[in-house]
């Protein structure tokens, strides 16, 4: 039995390899593919006959799964699940020094029939990914089979995957936009929201100094009920980290940890909830609605305060970010009261003093339509009904913005390119249009009017004057470019 248990993850990696791995001098693009497939919920689809054959080369030599095959393999859907001793097996071969996991991720959605997703979501599942990988055993240090270095504690997961000195590691490369970044500013930190005066000043390295984590791969769940304790203890219990459907509100991703010690019971299950973001508008200032949608309570997690016994993490990735940043979310200013109406149209002060919530009292919908109709006081038989005070919960908050390693540990100075255009590729219909030739992109994007903001879609029917030509320019990656006051060759006055 002890030799099973000593050899059995190399014979996972064997298996997934198609071949010993002490034979491997240089791994082939479809071996790189079954391990990041193993850890990573990579979406293979069949709708060309060059996806249909290397979905069969992956299911026959590398252990992928296919869950339904049309008649005469007209389609064919398939996938990794959840096997955790295979995803083990897919990490040591990953802990060599010749596996770079970020270029093998581009080669992998350049080159396989893949889902590349639209939200960035296999960039921050890589970097999640790795920064476990870091926590349990850096590159640098040879890699060890016992179970105690597959549990790690939050505190140090959270060290290997921001960017903040310590463990080694050299200071980030600073830039002139960059805003910098201190350890403290995260260990410090007290919660953006809290439940007392006690968790109020409790700070983030205190609050998690016992908390440990134990995960090895992701999945892509189809249900939005399994973000509740039951279904975090029976993840963590398996190593799982989730991947939310497609459409599923407030969160994109979580992982569960267990906040006293490793014990797995239902009262000691916590999580850390993650939402990304592709998208330009989102950089180094805080979103508060983006956090406020992360509620707890509104998904399910918690129902009633005597729930909200462990304190949440909540974090988001604004990958496409212009400024790279990491800061906490500011803990909300005390409530003002708002004014309210009597019947006879006094003004009164309700007392709406809060801690940690930054939300204000709002008249009843009806005095609102009566009051929007111009009537100075509400009419006789109206009643007041006072709003629910929103259920309290405590919650340390931290935005991410950008994708370089001014901010994230796994990134390095050398590889933020290939970072980069990973993330591109979640916006993939931007190719379709591009060219070496600044009006050859202007040229295929007036073949699709209005299909995009850029001058190029509508260029076709509206002057040039009237365009945005620098979000053109800026958003089309052309090597060439032109004066603001030439307009596009293929312009045409309305």
């Amino acid at each position: 039995m002890q030799t099973v248990r000593k050899y059995i993850v190399n014979f996972a990696a064997q298996k997934l390899l198609n071949v010993a791995p002490d034979k491997v001098t240089a791994l082939a693009e479809e071996q790189k593919m079954a391990c990041l497939s193993h850890r990573l919920p990579i979406e293979m689809m069949s709708s060309t006959y060059t996806g249909m054959e290397q979905q069969k080369k992956q299911v026959e030599a590398h252990l992928r799964v296919a869950l339904k095959i049309e008649d005469g393999f007209r389609t064919i859907q398939t996938v990794c699940p959840s096997e955790p001793i295979l995803a083990e097996g897919a990490w040591t071969v990953m802990h060599r020094s010749d596996f770079d996991a970020p270029s093998a991720m581009q080669s992998i959605l350049s080159g396989f029939s893949v889902n590349q997703g639209d939200r960035g979501e296999l960039v921050a599942l890589l970097l999640l990914i790795l920064a476990r990988d870091a926590a349990v055993a850096p590159k640098d240090e040879q890699s060890r089979s016992n179970a105690e270095r597959r549990v790690f504690s939050v505190i140090t997961f959270l060290e290997c995957l921001f960017q903040l000195g310590g463990r080694g590691r050299m200071p980030p490369r600073r830039s002139s936009r960059h805003q910098t970044i201190h350890r403290n500013d995260i260990f410090e930190a007290r919660p953006s929201l809290y439940k007392t005066e006690e968790e109020a000043n409790r700070s983030l390295k205190d609050a998690f100094a016992d908390a440990k984590m134990h995960f090895n791969h992701f999945i892509k769940v189809h249900d939005r009920k399994l973000l509740c304790p039951k279904y975090l203890l029976f993840f963590a219990s398996r190593g799982i980290g989730v991947l939310c459907g497609n459409s599923q509100g407030g969160i994109d991703a979580f992982l569960p940890f267990t906040y006293r010690g490793s014990q797995l019971t239902l009262e000691n299950m916590g999580v850390i909830l993650w939402q990304f973001k592709n998208d330009g508008r989102y950089t180094s200032g805080v979103k508060e609605w983006v956090f406020d949608a992360m509620n707890p309570y509104e998904l399910g997690l918690f129902h009633e305060e005597a729930d909200a016994v462990v304190p949440v993490i909540r974090v988001v990735f604004a990958l496409a970010g212009k400024i790279p940043c990491l800061k906490v979310r500011p803990r909300p200013p005390p409530l003002v009261p708002s004014p309210t109406f009597t019947a006879e149209g006094s003004k009164t002060k309700r007392n709406s003093s809060r801690p940690g919530k930054s939300r204000s009292w709002s008249p009843t919908k009806a005095r609102a339509r009566a009051m929007s109709k111009g009537k100075g006081k509400a009419k006789e038989g109206d009643v007041e009904e006072e709003p629910q005070e929103p259920k309290k919960f405590t919650a340390y908050d931290i935005w991410c913005s950008g994708l370089t390693s001014d901010t994230y540990a796994p990134i390095t100075e050398r590889s933020e390119k290939i970072w980069a255009s990973i993330l591109r590729t979640s916006q993939e219909w931007k190719k379709i249009y591009k060219s070496p030739s600044h009006k050859y992109t202007q040229l295929r994007q007036s073949q699709n009017p209005g299909a995009a903001a850029q001058a190029g879609f509508f260029s076709s029917w509206v002057r040039a004057d009237l365009l945005d030509v620098s979000d053109s320019e800026e958003s089309s990656g052309t090597s060439q470019r032109r004066s603001s006051s030439s307009p596009p060759s293929s312009s045409q006055s309305p």
